[in-house]
């Protein structure tokens, strides 16, 4: 029997619930945020294989405002089931409207919170991300039941919110962050993707874990078997296209390698896709997929003599991020090359390839250079990167000491 047999575990964030991935993929006009879903699923997935049971779900989807990023004007409360088609959670329904969709948000968390609360145990609130909302209807629904824990994952910071519009930065920045912040001192404990957080955010007086990342290998997708074509050197991209994510810089680091031989793939959406396109007509060697699904990338990182993350050293908000396709791209086991990022934990730079600094002629003799070497040196090198995201990094694990910290609050 688990010792965490007292927990009652309600998780509440922006995730895809199965049965409506497909149509919500098909009513957004933009990227969706498909890190931050495949992170809350394998935390879901590592929760529920420690506790040897199925924890509550609640979720109001990360998707856009209707019209300009969405089809429909609204989102109706939906229940969904697990694999196993027992009872999982809700899907709350909302105006699918600017700031007023918040407002439907909070107070549907909020509802079905009260109504998911056990009777016995300790209920134990975990919410994924700094959003406001989520976060104030769980501390909301905290102060109705005195035997209750709210944990917060973070993943990032309000400071560095991306590449994103004027109003959304001046939102973030002026509303969100000053209410969101203050709330945190009603926060019991805090899972952190990385240490810096903790620093910024000054949270060392509370209880704190760091899990950079997780790996869902209940979900495996046959990853290891790896077919590299023999004839060319394909260097794969797959994330979003964000300029400060160095797609730029690929794309400029690639121009360098002039042998014919050389492929570059992409895969994603976001502000560089036109960047990616011009790029295109110039150069046919590099092919543009667009948004592609899960098991589509799969099959391109197999393909692949070497996966490439070309977000480099710059910025302050590297302190407080850990790049989720590091994860990703390990456990794929073809060969992967990145920067030294703050960010990333040391010992991930011993199971992969990494740029020297931050010059594009660095990263470009990098690509050149590892592409160059035999078969047997790049399996290798993808067979041990891989053997240690399953090892030390699988959802099962990670989650365990979360449990860990929250048993002994």
């Amino acid at each position: 029997m688990s010792k965490f047999k007292s927990m009652d575990i309600i998780f509440i964030g922006g995730f895809f619930p199965e049965q409506f991935t497909s149509l919500i993929l098909s009513k957004s006009k933009l990227q969706v945020q498909n890190a931050a879903n495949e992170f809350q699923w394998a935390f879901i997935k590592g929760l529920e294989q420690n506790l040897n049971r199925p924890i509550k779900l609640i979720t109001a989807p990360f998707i856009g405002w209707y019209p300009k990023y969405y089809r429909d004007l609204t989102v109706r409360t939906s229940y969904f089931s697990d694999s196993n088609d027992l009872n999982a959670g809700v899907m709350v329904g909302f105006l699918n409207l600017p700031l007023i969709k918040n407002i439907f948000k909070f107070y549907n968390i909020y509802s079905f919170i009260n109504n998911s609360f056990s009777s016995k145990g300790k209920n134990v609130l975990i919410v994924y991300s700094l959003n406001l909302v989520y976060l104030k209807a769980a501390l909301k629904a905290k102060q109705k039941k005195c035997n209750s824990i709210v944990c917060v994952i973070i993943t990032d910071l309000h400071e560095f919110p991306g590449d994103n519009g004027v109003f959304y930065k001046l939102y973030i920045k002026y509303v969100q962050k000053p209410i969101v912040y203050k709330l945190l001192t009603k926060v019991d404990c805090f899972v952190v993707v990385t240490n810096g957080i903790v620093d910024f955010l000054k949270l060392s007086h509370k209880p704190c874990i760091r899990i950079e990342g997780l790996y869902d290998d209940q979900t495996d997708y046959e990853y290891g078997n790896t077919s590299q074509d023999e004839i060319n050197k394909i260097v794969l991209y797959t994330g979003t296209l964000d300029y400060r994510y160095g797609i730029k810089e690929l794309l400029n680091a690639f121009k360098l390698i002039k042998s014919l031989d050389f492929r570059l793939w992409i895969c994603g959406g976001g502000q560089g896709v036109t960047s990616v396109m011009d790029r295109v007509q110039e150069d046919e060697r590099i092919k543009y997929f667009g948004i592609v699904s899960k098991e589509k990338v799969v099959e391109l990182q197999l393909k692949a003599t070497i996966l490439v993350n070309p977000r480099n050293t710059l910025g302050e908000y590297n302190k407080y991020s850990f790049p989720s396709k590091t994860i990703e791209y390990l456990a794929s086991g073809t060969p992967t090359l990145i920067y030294k990022l703050d960010g990333i934990p040391p010992e991930y730079f011993d199971y992969c390839y990494t740029v020297e600094d931050n010059q594009i002629e660095s990263l470009a003799n990098a690509i050149y250079s590892i592409c160059q070497l035999d078969q047997d040196t790049l399996r290798l090198k993808g067979k041990t990167a891989r053997d240690f995201i399953l090892k030390n990094k699988n959802a099962k694990f990670q989650c365990n000491k979360v449990l860990n910290m929250i048993n002994n609050i």
